[in-house]
């Protein structure tokens, strides 16, 4: 319960959580009452912590990929991802717009050094090729 207080956990990330604990330990059939206990009440539903997970990274100027890597991470199944991804609603090309626009401003880089820089920086948030190349395509926005 501690845990749930603190932030919403998704299902695996809460197991590896209880199963590290050494003081006092957990076993296997516990951790799966408990976890049980917490669906039937509502409190651990995967969906719900991946959709607040993606909001919040992407209001931090994070891109899809990385987000989605991030969820894998956590032990989220690849059948919610998706899902998640189709409901947000994050303009994921306008996201990469305004990241790139706060960390490089809004001159178009002149010279193909600092376009690349500005390339790899943006891909390592997470943002797809397409929606970086959209940026330089149509840099008037």
């Amino acid at each position: 319960m501690r845990l749930l207080a603190v932030r919403d956990h998704s299902e695996g990330e809460l197991r590896r959580k209880l199963t590290a604990r050494v003081d006092p330990a957990f076993d296997a059939v516990d951790i799966d009452a408990a976890l049980a206990y917490c669906h039937e009440h509502g409190w651990l539903d995967d969906a719900r912590f991946a959709l607040r997970y993606l909001q919040g990274r992407s209001r931090k100027g994070y891109g899809a990929q990385r987000i989605v890597a991030e969820l894998r991470q956590k032990g989220l199944s690849r059948s919610v991802i998706p899902s998640v991804l189709l409901e947000c609603e994050i303009d994921w090309f306008a996201l990469a717009q305004q990241v790139a626009t706060r960390k490089f401003g809004d001159v178009p880089p002149i010279d193909w050094k600092e376009k690349a820089k500005q390339q790899r920086y943006l891909l390592t948030r997470g943002f797809s090729h397409d929606e970086i190349q959209d940026i330089y395509t149509n840099f008037s926005h």
